[in-house]
C-alpha cells in the first residue's frame, strides 16, 4: 500500500504547501461563499491565507522562540507572508484558467483565419 499524504503539517509550513491549500480551499468553497455571502474571492484567498499562515506560526511553536519586544514584528512579518501566500495563490489560478483561455481564444483566431 502506498504510503504518501498529499497535505502534510511539514509541507503547510513551505510557501508552496501553503500556496497549495489556499487555493485548494479556495477552489472547494468559493461556491458555498457565493450563495451565502457576496464576498469577492480575493479577501476569501486572503482570510485563508492569513488563517494558515497564523496557524502555522503557532502550531510550528515559532512564537515561543520571540521575545515580548519581538510580538510586532513578528505579526507584520506574518501577516506580509499572509499577503505573498494569497497573491500567489490568486496568480496561480489565474495563470492556470489562462493558459486554458489563451489556447481557447488562438483556436478561435486560427478558424477565423482560415475562413478568409
Amino acid at each position: 500500500m502506498f504510503d504518501f499524504e498529499f497535505l502534510s503539517i511539514e509541507m503547510l509550513t513551505t510557501p508552496v504547501g501553503l500556496v497549495a491549500a489556499v487555493s485548494l480551499l479556495t477552489q472547494f468553497t468559493k461556491d458555498i461563499i457565493d450563495k451565502v455571502n457576496k464576498v469577492p474571492t480575493k479577501y476569501v484567498v486572503y482570510a485563508y491565507a492569513e488563517i494558515l499562515m497564523f496557524a502555522m506560526v503557532l502550531i510550528t511553536k515559532e512564537v515561543s522562540k520571540f521575545q515580548c519586544s519581538d510580538w510586532l514584528s513578528q505579526i507584520v512579518v506574518v501577516i506580509l507572508n499572509g499577503v505573498v501566500v494569497a497573491m500567489a495563490s490568486m496568480k496561480s489560478f489565474e495563470e492556470i484558467t489562462g493558459y486554458v483561455i489563451r489556447k481557447q481564444m488562438a483556436r478561435i483566431q486560427r478558424d477565423i483565419n482560415s475562413l478568409k
